[in-house]
């Protein structure tokens, strides 16, 4: 259940921001923080994927590591964006959202193995 939800919430966020980095191309803004954007949303898709592709625990744990890495980097760029007046309050607000309920996804998936319970991957 939990990687459903972890690879649905990702597949959306990815989607918003791949549409964000088309509306900047075409009006000339901050490509190059938005292109950052896409990169590290395509990291934390990428590294989920493959944490759950593991066999062992520690594998996991390290690709998940480097998933919550990437969702962090994306929260940053997203404020980066807003700050610089490049990114609309509501829209930002959106998308942070999204990066939080990835990260708590992540995080409880964490929390869980590193708890010692088991864990479906």
């Amino acid at each position: 259940m939990l990687e459903f939800e972890l690879f649905s919430k990702c597949d959306e966020f990815e989607k918003n921001v791949d549409e964000l980095c088309k509306n900047f191309t075409k009006q000339n803004k901050s490509v190059d923080i938005a292109n950052r954007l896409a990169e590290s949303s395509v990291g934390v898709m990428t590294y989920t994927r493959l944490a759950y592709m593991e066999s062992s625990d520690e594998r996991f744990v390290s690709k998940m590591r480097v998933a919550l890495e990437r969702a962090i980097e994306c929260e940053c760029f997203i404020r980066m964006l807003y700050i610089s007046k490049k990114m609309e309050a509501e829209q930002s607000a959106v998308m942070l959202n999204e990066c939080s309920e990835i990260k708590h996804i992540i995080q409880t998936a964490l929390r869980t193995l590193t708890q010692g319970e088991l864990l479906v991957h």
